[in-house]
């Protein structure tokens, strides 16, 4: 993308960051990978792109990349309460209860009434705790007492709530298309900008190095720079 200009590179990571909520939309949640790795090629600084494909990774398994794509958002907006939430809910997936507990304190720590993440904060630490009294039990000592349940998302659904634009601060320029540009006839077919791998991500993704958009107009979406806390 070294020979676009600043307009085009954020016109097409636009793009592309509409076209994956859109194919997330549709279920399709490898397509929806690929298109959110195409737009970070164009721009790495999307906090809301690597927090929505973190979200998506988790929904298909892929909790190793996953991780990587809440840092990359964090490490962009370092007091976002939801992607600590959300890193620690990956971190929970995969049994890493001491790195989960980290990430609901922080998700706490920032939002201090958020009801979700204290519950799952307290969950997990429950969990810990009977894990550590279990091993010092000696074989057999009988079923342990169920934890409660966590609460899984965000929005109360069964992942995370993706985001559109940036949660933080709307009026923040970022790439929000204007009303000009929301009615530009883009290509059907788009070009794979050589950056397109933030976690090791190679066109085996998806479609294998071109995804097809859904419509032929851009939509508003967003996918700008990042804001302060939650």
């Amino acid at each position: 993308a070294a020979h676009l200009g600043p307009r085009e590179v954020g016109l097409l990571a636009g793009h592309y960051f509409a076209l994956a909520a859109e194919l997330e939309d549709a279920e399709q949640m490898p397509e929806a990978v690929e298109a959110y790795a195409i737009s970070l090629g164009y721009r790495h600084d999307q906090p809301e792109a690597h927090y929505n494909m973190a979200i998506v990774l988790d929904s298909i398994g892929r909790f190793d990349e996953s991780v990587l794509a809440s840092k990359a958002a964090l490490e962009l907006c370092p007091d976002w309460a939801e992607a600590h939430y959300n890193l620690g809910q990956t971190y929970d997936s995969i049994g890493d209860l001491g790195r989960a507990i980290t990430c609901y304190e922080e998700a706490a720590r920032l939002s201090p009434g958020w009801e979700d993440a204290a519950h799952n904060l307290a969950v997990a630490r429950h969990e810990f705790d009977l894990r550590a009294v279990t091993t010092e039990q000696p074989p057999n000592p009988g079923p342990a007492p169920p934890a409660p349940p966590r609460s899984q998302a965000l929005d109360g659904g069964a992942g995370g709530q993706r985001h559109e634009t940036n949660p933080h601060d709307p009026q923040q320029p970022g790439l929000l298309l204007s009303p000009a540009q929301q009615h530009l006839t883009l290509p059907r077919e788009l070009p794979t900008p050589p950056e397109n791998e933030p976690y090791g991500l190679g066109p085996s993704a998806g479609h294998g190095g071109t995804v097809t958009a859904v419509g032929d107009t851009a939509k508003q979406s967003g996918g700008g720079g990042g804001g302060g806390g939650a």
